[in-house]
């Protein structure tokens, strides 16, 4: 059976404002028709509650001053009752400071969510931008020194710095298509503290290849800020690059381990692993130096280690977040 809350939400809006209104509406009728008592003021919380729950701060804004105006009209219009009139007037203005209350925070919530997206957005495009740059610096570089070898006669060298220009060009097309689909799935992050498994399968697909991933005693969420688990996705994105691209295999094994003070991701592949002399960063070759410069962004450690027809393991460690 359909969720209520699903069902709800596949109402149009107005209809929803509507029907939130009417039940307002049915509220007042109520009250007016009730001696004063010391809960008269109390049900219309009731529409309020539901406008945050369904409608925009602003349409709450409105409804909270449509809902005051009823209780006010409520205690003017409902007959005498048994009560003390300042028992009746504290349980009204309880109502309202209650009715108020509510949607100041909803405001305040959807705020701090639209800052957060901001600023995950802003980290993206300064990633992107400091990525492409030095990709399109080494691409001017080699593009240069093409025609300088041409110059010379020198075709076969040449070819060689073509053949790069054109690797650093298909990268900045790859890198472009994962940064508009990160943009365009800004909940990933939070699923991915609390369905790491299932995001690291989406993530690999987005490679196209497969991984087998280990959680043994991992508790979700996972203890790690949002800023944390936006960078552990961008360096777990590029290690996929980099087994579907340079390993030579289609496989890869991902573990998550909760340590003392850190959560510990392990990327392991049985490719045609890196010499030891290329382990460290080349000026066209971002990758290693860029999932380093991630795992520091938030004050985690990597490392990784290879060697030639043995695979390769990228670890890194991120500290968790303090409660």
């Amino acid at each position: 059976m359909e969720p209520m809350n699903r069902r709800i939400s596949t109402i149009p809006e107005k209809k929803q404002l509507l029907l939130i209104i009417v039940l307002a509406v049915g509220v007042f009728i109520l009250d007016i028709h009730l001696p004063l008592g010391v809960a008269g003021g109390v049900p219309y919380v009731i529409p309020v509650l539901l406008s945050v729950w369904l409608l925009t701060p602003r349409i709450t804004g409105y409804l909270v001053l449509f809902c005051a105006g009823l209780t006010i009209g409520g205690l003017i219009l409902s007959p005498p009752g048994k009560e003390p009139l300042w028992m009746i007037l504290i349980n009204r203005i309880y109502g309202l400071v209650a009715t108020g209350l509510m949607a100041l925070v909803h405001y305040l919530l959807k705020k701090v969510e639209h800052l957060t997206v901001l600023k995950e957005r802003q980290q993206v495009a300064w990633e992107l931008h400091d990525r492409l740059a030095q990709m399109m610096g080494g691409i001017t570089a080699r593009a240069a020194a093409t025609r300088e070898f041409l110059a010379k006669g020198q075709s076969e060298e040449a070819q060689q710095q073509l053949d790069t220009v054109l690797h650093l060009s298909d990268k900045v097309t790859t890198d472009l298509r994962a940064t508009i689909q990160q943009l365009h799935h800004e909940p990933f992050r939070s699923a991915f503290l609390v369905q790491p498994s299932q995001s690291v399968h989406r993530l690999a697909a987005e490679a196209n290849i497969s991984v087998e991933v280990d959680l043994t005693d991992v508790e979700t969420p996972l203890p790690l800020s949002s800023q944390a688990a936006l960078q552990i996705t961008g360096i777990l994105r590029e290690a996929f690059r980099n087994i579907r691209n340079h390993a030579g295999v289609e496989d890869g094994a991902v573990v998550i381990r909760n340590k003392e003070s850190t959560v510990e991701i392990a990327i392991t592949d049985n490719g045609r692993g890196i010499p030891e002399n290329q382990l460290q960063p080349k000026p066209d070759h971002f990758g290693i130096q860029t999932m380093k410069q991630r795992a520091e962004s938030i004050g985690g450690h990597f490392d990784i280690r290879s060697r030639s027809g043995q695979g390769t393991t990228i670890t890194v460690q991120i500290p968790k977040e303090r409660e």
